[in-house]
């Protein structure tokens, strides 16, 4: 004879092993050890549609709680767990494989570069190198850098590497202390060696050339003349203040890289023409503005205003920048000190003043070196002690003929 059973009841509904309990609904079974989780079933119930009865199975607490909100499924397991007389325990926390896009991130670590002192022009540079990473890996792996880095040296010099890997190691450095990376994939990746070059250093005769030009304003031969005599950096001129500049005292105060403050003479010449140009020039708190006398003026206004002044020039082409290295040429092949001169930049330590003007300090002492221990010298000695000795013969025989 066939068993009489609802259609939408499973098999073996009314067959509850031994030791299992119905509460509210639920079907326990006790385990057989008092630290296995209770088993919890849920029953169909009969008075629902056949479509309703389909979705809903026996199963683990898991399963049946997955279609309750968090809220619900929370206040279930404590009931259950307690009933068990088990203390209620969290379920378990899967996480998420699916790689995180780092871009977002981007913004708040170039915002804690600013914070720690890096120039702006740093934290825009470091900014843009990440992102050329996180375009094409938006989550990076050690793999994926290494060939993101290989590909890139192709077309890139060592020096553009190794500013790349710089930049990436303090980004993942900052995600890893944000806990957002378990790891920094660029942690083992040493920056390739940088070959020191010699600076592109313009001579005297182009920068008379530059202050000629046609075109040239007040403004411009201020700017030039102050940045030739200073060796200022571009960011540090422009965003001088009118305040900054003693003239009495013939000084200037500029904020340079690290956010430090440094102080440094200004030449006569550099003095009367700014003088000149600020009688002129618009009612702004900043010592060169733009067309916008509220806003200093643009780095890129200025490099395209020197390119246009070196071009009616008939000059190859000078930059702002050079100008500083005009600077430091000029003091270090006149013998100034080279702690003097790397203050006088700037720089954090006489080593990298070393490093870029090196040329010009071997020249130096190769120079010294040559005129201490000139090869011609032991020449002339001989040929000096020669001429002496035959004076001397000469001078014998003078005197045994005479006698």
């Amino acid at each position: 004879m066939q068993e009489n059973t609802s259609p939408l009841e499973p098999k073996g509904w009314h067959e509850m092993t031994p030791g299992a309990e119905t509460i509210g609904g639920l079907i326990f079974s006790r385990g057989s050890t008092q630290n296995s989780a209770p088993h919890i079933s849920s029953p169909i119930v009969t008075n629902r549609s056949s479509h309703e009865a389909e979705g809903v199975g026996l199963g683990s607490l898991d399963g049946a709680l997955q279609k309750l909100s968090s809220s619900d499924q929370r206040l279930v397991r404590e009931l259950v767990f307690k009933l068990a007389g088990r203390p209620p325990q969290d379920p378990p926390v899967v996480e998420n494989t699916k790689p995180q896009d780092l871009t977002g991130y981007v913004q708040a670590w170039g915002s804690r570069l600013t914070l720690e002192g890096k120039s702006s022009c740093t934290v825009k540079v470091y900014g843009n190198l990440v992102l050329m990473l996180l375009r094409t890996y938006p989550s990076p792996t050690s793999d994926d850098i290494e060939t993101f880095l290989i590909e890139l040296g192709k077309h890139q010099r060592s020096g553009g590497v190794a500013n790349m890997i710089f930049a990436l190691n303090s980004f993942f450095s900052y995600l890893g202390r944000k806990k957002i990376v378990n790891s920094n994939p660029v942690g083992d990746l040493k920056a390739p060696p940088v070959p020191l070059r010699v600076r592109d250093i313009p001579t005297t005769a182009q920068i008379a050339k530059l202050l000629n030009a046609p075109t040239i304003t007040v403004k411009d031969r201020a700017i030039i003349l102050v940045l030739a005599a200073c060796g200022l950096r571009s960011a540090e001129l422009l965003n001088a203040h009118r305040r900054d500049v003693d003239f009495e005292r013939r000084r200037i105060t500029v904020i340079g890289k690290g956010n430090k403050q440094r102080i440094v003479p200004m030449a006569e010449q550099a003095v009367a023409a700014l003088e000149q140009y600020l009688r002129s020039a618009p009612n702004s708190e900043w010592l060169f503005p733009g067309r916008d006398p509220q806003k200093t003026y643009r780095p890129e206004a200025l490099d395209h205003r020197f390119e246009d002044l070196s071009s009616k020039a008939g000059i190859q082409k000078v930059v702002p920048h050079q100008l500083r290295h005009y600077f430091a040429s000029f003091l270090l092949n006149r013998g100034v000190n080279l702690k003097d001169v790397s203050q006088l930049l700037g720089h954090a330590t006489p080593s990298v003043t070393a490093n870029i003007y090196w040329h010009l300090l071997d020249e130096r002492e190769r120079l010294a070196a040559y005129e201490q221990h000139n090869p011609l010298q032991d020449i002339e000695e001989q040929l000096l002690r020669q001429a002496t000795e035959q004076l001397s013969f000469n001078f014998e025989a003078g005197i045994s003929r005479s006698s």
